[in-house]
């Protein structure tokens, strides 16, 4: 049995760090809420393919090549709520869009910045 409420009365997420509200316990966070706000999505793309090839040249003498393949493509995405504790006071920043329209890196040779939220506005 729930000791602590999910939503306020009027609709918003309970124990929120913005509340002043703080919620008892080991995890000390409105889970539900975590489950709603933070969004991380990932999705793979993976090619494997091997072959083989045989060439006799004689009865008692053949070759054979082997060749493999294992391509992947891994995008990822990761927003995380700035209404929620792990995330409260960090502000969140829009970096320019990379190739592909991810906002997971910093521009190519720029170090990624400290307390800052990467946000992606794709679906």
């Amino acid at each position: 049995m729930p000791l602590n409420p999910i939503y306020n009365p009027d609709g918003s997420y309970y124990g929120l760090p913005a509340s002043g509200v703080v919620i008892p316990g080991d995890l000390s966070q409105n889970v539900i809420a975590n489950s709603n706000l933070i969004v991380s999505k990932t999705t793979t793309n993976q090619l494997v393919g091997n072959l083989a090839l045989t060439y006799k040249f004689s009865k008692d003498f053949s070759a054979r090549v082997f060749g493999g393949l294992d391509y992947r493509v891994i995008n990822s995405s990761f927003f995380g709520d700035p209404r929620m504790s792990n995330y409260f006071n960090m502000g969140a920043k829009k970096p320019p869009p990379q190739p592909g329209g991810l906002f997971l890196r910093p521009p190519a040779g720029q170090i990624p910045a400290k307390n800052v939220i990467y946000a992606d506005t794709r679906n």
